[in-house]
């Protein structure tokens, strides 16, 4: 019976040395996890003092800040340009307000409400048939409007260029001083 008690008191301490090693390779894991989200959350940490220092003091920075201000203004700048190539091949426009992609053919963000940007105005034809209810181009077969729904009941009177917005080609009533759809002033407009 020695022989059997050496040999379960060996299986014992070596199974309990195994546990141990275990139980301390998950403590150190553990551990290693909890410094690793402490290092990210001080990162994020000097990230945000970054980002809301150079937002404070990026139009006028001290001259031992000015060369990478202006790395990161032309950065940004390039950003911009690249997202706007992106949205031309795409048929979208980046809300102002929320920055988030949109259609180009929306008044409104879907995100967050605020104005969409206005597009600019594609050729105007010489004449065409403007909707009696929204004022929007009808084709000339067309017996619904693509604008707003409305059915065409006879064809709408022509709408001319010198009453087209040049902002986003809706038509404007003869007498309007601004494009009631995007503001900008109309053509016939001194």
């Amino acid at each position: 019976m020695g022989l059997f008690d050496k040999i379960v008191d060996t299986v014992s301490q070596t199974a309990r040395e195994a546990s141990d090693g275990i139980k301390s390779m998950a403590d150190k894991n553990r551990l290693q996890k909890e410094l690793s989200g402490l290092q990210n959350e001080l990162n994020n940490r000097y990230r945000d003092i970054g980002i809301r220092f150079f937002e404070a003091t990026k139009e006028n920075p001290s001259e031992e800040y000015a060369e990478m201000f202006a790395a990161i203004i032309n950065l940004q700048n390039a950003i911009n340009a690249k997202k706007e190539e992106i949205n031309a091949l795409e048929g979208t426009v980046t809300c102002p307000n929320c920055g988030a992609t949109i259609s180009k053919d929306v008044k409104f963000c879907s995100n967050c409400g605020a104005t969409a940007p206005v597009s600019p105005a594609p050729a105007v034809e010489p004449v065409q048939n403007g909707c009696s209810n929204c004022g929007a181009p009808l084709a000339a077969d067309a017996k619904f409007c693509a604008g707003c729904g409305a059915k065409i009941d006879a064809p709408a009177a022509p709408v001319t260029p010198s009453n087209i917005c040049t902002g986003c080609g809706q038509p404007l009533d003869e007498s309007a001083l601004f494009c009631a759809n995007c503001g900008t002033k109309a053509p016939n407009v001194d």
